[in-house]
């Protein structure tokens, strides 16, 4: 069987054979198709694999599990490819508890060696293999049953090229000397602390507008947002589509205390009034029950001086030429957040840092720690056309 005569995976049975022609495989190519408009959790639908002898499709749906399929997302041996895998190792995570390891995300392998930040599947695959892919069912309904050829095409596509631009990244991150530069990116998507859902508990850290309220509004929220996200777990939906985020503000601000004043509220309508009035009520009694002791407290921002943000954006004017000299994504090399992170940390708490270890150390961390503590300063070279860093200890 070959990748031009691809599976339609729907029985356990036939997914067993599938794994046993599986194993072995040094690479697999792996994505999903999914509905999350309105649920709480996202819901498969279909698996594409393919390795260069095996193209298929498994059908989730009809499918109800993993079931041995697992042992291949588990085995050590065999490299997993994905493109822009965030949204599907999160599908994964919620179904086994766990990161199919190891990984390859070829839209991150492919801003490190030029193609720019978060550059499409389509566009990578035509960039690298002159190949054009069809965008005619990109807004297809997948939950529909049974998939027309059309659908399976499309989806099977979205596999069969991983594998060759996966080979043509890995040779441009050899020549290039930056197979290094991934390591601590797959290390990052394969902890599961990314993908774990927030506590109910702590919902309410979410919310928008939520940094403009008061600890005792915050108890009110705190509450309000806990039982929107049970409500939306145990009916497996969207919290937005339960209560929106702004409604939870204005009950908190507006403290309703019986139904009559609950539908005075503005926006909130009757329907959901009716069903969710009494919880509301009784999350805004529990919320202004509670002693002060009790609170909610924001976490105290550590705001930069005006010096540390002028600092910042010093740093941040040669990172971007920088990262323009090296042909990669600024935020690869340091996020803003790194940069505060960096002028406001003791000398001895600056070694853990991200920017300070690795590549990123050698490529960037030793200068920006330099021009933090003045031993270089930025010039402007008017016939390149961009900022150089100077280290004056240099200049003869």
């Amino acid at each position: 069987m070959s990748a031009n005569e691809p599976h339609y995976i729907n029985t356990i049975e036939a997914l067993a054979s599938l794994v046993a022609q599986l194993r072995g495989a040094p690479h697999l190519a792996v994505d999903t198709e999914f509905v999350r408009e309105r649920q709480y959790y996202p819901q498969l639908e279909i698996i594409q694999i393919a390795t260069p002898d095996v193209a298929a499709i498994l059908d989730y749906r009809a499918l109800g599990s993993l079931g041995p399929f697992t042992d291949i997302l588990d085995d050590p041996a065999i490299l997993k490819i994905f493109h822009a895998a965030d949204q599907d190792l999160e599908i994964f995570f919620n179904l086994m508890g766990r990161i199919p390891t190891p990984l390859f995300d070829t839209q991150v392998a492919a801003a490190m060696v030029g193609q720019g930040a978060q550059i499409g599947y389509s566009r990578l695959v035509e960039g690298l293999l002159g190949v054009s892919l069809t965008k005619s069912q990109t807004l297809t309904d997948w939950t529909r049953r049974p998939l027309t050829l059309a659908q399976i095409e499309y989806a099977l596509n979205d596999v069969r090229y991983l594998l060759p631009v996966y080979d043509r990244l890995q040779e441009q991150l050899e020549a290039m000397g930056r197979t290094e530069w991934l390591d601590d990116e797959w290390a990052a998507m394969s902890n599961p602390d990314s993908y774990r859902r927030v506590h109910p508990r702590e919902a309410y850290r979410r919310i928008s507008g939520m940094q403009r309220l008061k600890p005792r509004e915050l108890a009110l929220l705190r509450e309000l947002a806990e039982w929107r996200e049970r409500e939306a777990i145990r009916r497996d939906r969207a919290p937005s589509l339960i209560i929106r985020d702004h409604l939870l503000v204005e009950l908190v601000r507006q403290m309703p205390d019986s139904l009559s004043t609950l539908k005075e509220i503005r926006g909130l309508h009757e329907r959901e009034v009716e069903r969710h009035g009494k919880e509301i009520l009784a999350a805004l009694q529990r919320g202004g029950a509670l002693p002060r002791t009790e609170w909610p407290k924001l976490p105290e921002r550590n705001d930069l001086s005006e010096q540390q943000n002028s600092l910042v954006s010093l740093m941040q004017s040669w990172l971007r030429a920088r990262a323009d000299e090296v042909n990669i994504a600024p935020h690869y090399l340091a996020t803003a957040a790194d940069l505060k992170e960096l002028v406001s940390a003791t000398p001895e708490a600056q070694a853990s840092l991200g920017v300070m270890r690795g590549w990123r150390h050698r490529l960037v961390g030793m200068d920006l720690l330099a021009l933090a503590e003045g031993r270089a300063y930025l010039a402007w070279e008017p016939k390149k056309g961009h900022l150089r860093l100077v280290h004056p200890e240099s200049i003869s």
